[in-house]
């Protein structure tokens, strides 16, 4: 609960405050907290101003992570995103400054329950 995220055999692992009388079968698992690599983003997009929308696009923009703020890793930055999982996930954006258009992949880390061939939710395959 203290905004750090846990793993279990190298799985990511969602915790949530407790609420009392829960009851899974009537739970919206479709919603999930994911973390998205950026590699090779243009320097133009590396503020939290830009990052933030390009998270707002994807769905619920949480934070950039500290070591993109720092700027500790220049191969990529990474954001944390409230996401539908219902959904297919886009394999790129596209961004735009002046007349110009980037490409940017998008690679999607422990994505839960999502096939990785048709992305649809609940199989892995």
């Amino acid at each position: 609960m203290d905004e750090r995220p846990y793993f279990f055999n190298s799985a990511r692992l969602y915790l949530r405050e407790w609420v009392e009388r829960f009851n899974p079968e009537k739970e919206d698992f479709s919603w999930a907290l994911v973390r998205i690599q950026m590699y090779f983003l243009s320097s133009k997009y590396w503020d939290e101003h830009s990052l933030k929308e390009i998270g707002k696009g994807l769905g619920e923009f949480i934070k950039m992570t500290e070591e993109s703020k720092l700027c500790r890793y220049t191969s990529y930055t990474r954001i944390c995103v409230f996401m539908r999982l219902d959904k297919a996930l886009l394999n790129s954006v596209s961004l735009f400054h002046d007349d110009y258009e980037w490409i940017q992949p998008l690679d999607y880390e422990h994505v839960p329950f999502r096939c990785r061939k048709c992305h649809a939710h609940g199989h892995l395959f």
